[in-house]
C-alpha cells in the first residue's frame, strides 16, 4: 500500500517536472518572432518570403506561416500565381519547418546569424538546399517612378516602376507582407455620373459605390460592385427588420465631398463585410480592416480610387507620415495627390 501511495505521488511530480518542449524551452537568439523577410532563390527564380508567428499559423504552439513571392512571375501579369502560401512551426535550435500549402514542397529552415537563414526543401522526393539573406520589407516608394499618359483618360498620375501596374485596374507593391495580409491593389478606374428619377421625382446621382439617397445626401453602398445580395436601405426606419422580418435592414455609410487640389471629391468607407484571405492558398485569415473610396468628378465620369491603405478624410494624404506607417499607405498617397487633370 505504501509503495502504491509512493509510486502515485512520484508519478504527480514526474508530471509537474517534465521539461517543457524545446522550442518553448530554448528560444531562438537571433529571431525574437518578429516578421522576418527573407530573399534568395528557388529553382533558378528569384524568390522573397515573409514569416511571422502566431495567429493564422495552422500550428500550435510555436506557430509560423507567411507567404512566398516569385517576383519575376508576379510582375509579370500571373498574379497570385507567383505568390505561394507557408504554414509550419519553430523549433529548437533557430528551426523551422514549414510546408507551402499549394502542396508543393516541405521545407527545413535554421537561422544560421543575423544575416542569413538556410535549409532544404523536399521536392517531387529530391532535397534541394535553399539560402536566404534576411533583409528589410520592400519600399514601395523608393526607386524611380513612372508617368501613366494615356490620352484616352482625362487625368494623369504616377506609381512605382516596381509595381504591378494594370491599366484600369490597379497598382499592386510587392511587398510581401503586405499582401500575406490580404491587400488589395489601388485600384484606379473610371465610372460614368449616371442620373435617374426617383418615385416621388426626386434626381438620383449614382458615381460608383456613391449615390444621393432621397433626402440628397451621399452614401456608399459597396455592394452595388459585388452582385451579392441587396442594396443597403437608403432611409432605413429605427428599429425596423429587413422585408422579411428577419433582422436589421442594412444601413450605407455616409459619404462626404469636398475640394482637394482642384477636384471635386467624395469619399467613403466600405459599407459591407471586407473579409481576408491569404493568397497562393493560405484560405481566411479573418476580417480586414475596410475599403476607403474617392471619386474625382471630372464633367460626366469620375475617376473612382480605391485602397485598404486609405485614408478617413482626403485632406490627410498631405498631412505628414504617422509613426510606423506602411509604404504601401504612403505609395497610395503619392500616386493620389499625382492625379493631374490632362
Amino acid at each position: 500500500m505504501r509503495l502504491r501511495s509512493f509510486l502515485l505521488l512520484f508519478s504527480l511530480f514526474a508530471v509537474v517536472l517534465v521539461p517543457l518542449p524545446a522550442a518553448a524551452q530554448s528560444p531562438c537568439a537571433l529571431w525574437d518572432g518578429a516578421d522576418l523577410h527573407l530573399a534568395g532563390r528557388i529553382g533558378g527564380a528569384d524568390v522573397v518570403v515573409y514569416l511571422g508567428t502566431g495567429w493564422p499559423s495552422r500550428e500550435e504552439p510555436n506557430g509560423a506561416s507567411g507567404l512566398m513571392m516569385d517576383t519575376a512571375r508576379w510582375r509579370d501579369g500571373h498574379g497570385d500565381d507567383g505568390l505561394v502560401a507557408l504554414d509550419g512551426r519553430r523549433l529548437d535550435g533557430c528551426r523551422l519547418e514549414l510546408v507551402t500549402l499549394t502542396g508543393e514542397a516541405r521545407w527545413s529552415l535554421r537561422i544560421v546569424s543575423k544575416e542569413r537563414v538556410e535549409g532544404t526543401h523536399q521536392v517531387d522526393g529530391r532535397s534541394e538546399p535553399l539560402a536566404f539573406a534576411i533583409t528589410t520589407p520592400f519600399d514601395c516608394t523608393a526607386g524611380p517612378w513612372k508617368t501613366f499618359d494615356d490620352p484616352r483618360w482625362p487625368v494623369t498620375f504616377d506609381y512605382p516602376a516596381s509595381a504591378r501596374f494594370m491599366p484600369g485596374v490597379g497598382v499592386a507593391c510587392p511587398d510581401v507582407s503586405r499582401l500575406a495580409w490580404d491587400a488589395s491593389p489601388l485600384s484606379i478606374r473610371r465610372v460614368p455620373i449616371e442620373t435617374s428619377r426617383l418615385a416621388n421625382g426626386r434626381k438620383r446621382t449614382t458615381i460608383g459605390p456613391f449615390f444621393s439617397d432621397t433626402r440628397g445626401q451621399w452614401q456608399v453602398d459597396d455592394r452595388r460592385f459585388e452582385d451579392s445580395g441587396d442594396p443597403c436601405s437608403e432611409e432605413p426606419p429605427a428599429g425596423a427588420d429587413g422585408p422579411d422580418g428577419d433582422g436589421p435592414i442594412r444601413e450605407c455609410k455616409t459619404a462626404t465631398m469636398s475640394r482637394w487640389h482642384g477636384f471635386t471629391v467624395l469619399q467613403g468607407e466600405s459599407s459591407g463585410e471586407d473579409r481576408g484571405y491569404r493568397p497562393g492558398g493560405g484560405g481566411y485569415i479573418g476580417q480586414g480592416s475596410g475599403v476607403v473610396y474617392y471619386a474625382f468628378l471630372i464633367d460626366k465620369e469620375a475617376i473612382l480610387v480605391s485602397s485598404d491603405d486609405g485614408w478617413e478624410r482626403i485632406a490627410d494624404l498631405d498631412g505628414p507620415p504617422l509613426p510606423g506607417e506602411r509604404s504601401t499607405s504612403l505609395m497610395a498617397a503619392r500616386i493620389i495627390r499625382s492625379l493631374k487633370r490632362r
